[in-house]
């Protein structure tokens, strides 16, 4: 019961008075974050702010919105609202904002550093990041990354035809499918609200064993759409979600078979309908990203 209490947290910070997907918010991030890529950050500040007045801003596990935002603002000399969700990205999410955390030189974060009481800033912070892994997330997280390492490794094993596998695929299956709809119930999607930014590497992949659950346990379907209406699960999900159900690419982000002629008009438009962004703008935000990183 003391697990529950803990984090019962997630489920009032959920926005279930919220739709992101019909109130534009995804296409808004899509539009900042391409325009961030691009080095136009003033147009990535307009599009975060009119972000802000269509959702609460969250942060997606693609974008890191509010840590982006959060920056942006501070470009924008808003140093109060910058600390504002500098406090959320630790109370909430279990993150340090990594112009903080990391030396860096940009210049209207130098000022702003120099501007501000930096250390008074980091103490205040600090330990609101640290409360956040407590002894109960630790274990949900350790049991999360368990179950994400047995659905991987019967699969494993049966790519690889071992005669005698040491999980068995029934008793692996079906113990994830229950437990996962539990911890759906309880927590909410398994997002980083959940799991802490941290443990990023888990909150960007446990979508695999919740869509593998999926095949045994029906109700996880329509709990994703909802996660992905009130912005606590990315588009991306229930997109790879339905093409791997109904094996038809309307989305097209499990078509393998790249020879397949599409009608790029009407994957877009569905696409845009459920808040990822059109063909061209995902392949521009891909090839940015990567240039990006190699800086």
């Amino acid at each position: 019961m003391l697990c529950i209490n803990v984090f019962l947290i997630q489920k009032v910070l959920s926005n279930d008075g919220y739709n992101y997907i019909t109130s534009g918010y995804y296409q808004l991030v899509n539009e900042a974050y391409l325009a961030y890529l691009e080095d136009n950050e003033d147009l990535a500040f307009l599009k975060l702010q009119q972000a802000e007045k269509a959702c609460p801003i969250v942060e997606q596990t693609e974008y890191g919105e509010m840590s982006l935002y959060a920056r942006l603002l501070i470009k924008n000399n808003d140093y109060d609202k910058a600390v504002h969700y500098i406090n959320k990205l630790a109370t909430d999410y279990g993150s340090i904002a990594l112009f903080l955390a990391e030396e860096d030189t940009t210049d209207y974060i130098m000022k702003f550093k120099e501007s501000i009481d930096l250390h008074g800033l980091i103490m205040d912070i600090y330990p609101k990041f640290q409360a956040f892994y407590t002894p109960e997330r630790k274990d949900l997280i350790n049991e999360l990354r368990q179950m994400h390492e047995n659905d991987q490794k019967i699969r494993e094993d049966a790519n690889n035809k071992i005669e005698n596998p040491t999980l068995d695929w029934d008793e692996v299956s079906q113990h994830n499918a229950d437990r996962i709809i539990e911890i759906l119930k309880i927590h909410g999607y398994t997002n980083y609200r959940v799991t802490g930014v941290m443990n990023g590497d888990l909150g960007n992949s446990f979508w695999v064993p919740i869509i593998h659950a999926s095949d045994i346990r029906e109700e996880i379907e329509p709990m994703i759409w909802r996660y992905v209406e009130t912005g606590e699960c990315t588009p991306y999900v229930w997109a790879f979600m339905r093409e791997r159900k109904t094996g038809k690419y309307i989305y097209e982000v499990l078509n393998c078979n790249k020879e397949n002629k599409i009608d790029i008009e009407e994957v877009n438009k569905n696409r845009l309908s459920i808040g990822l962004p059109t063909l061209d703008m995902q392949e521009k935000i891909s090839s940015l990203k990567k240039k990006r990183n190699k800086r």
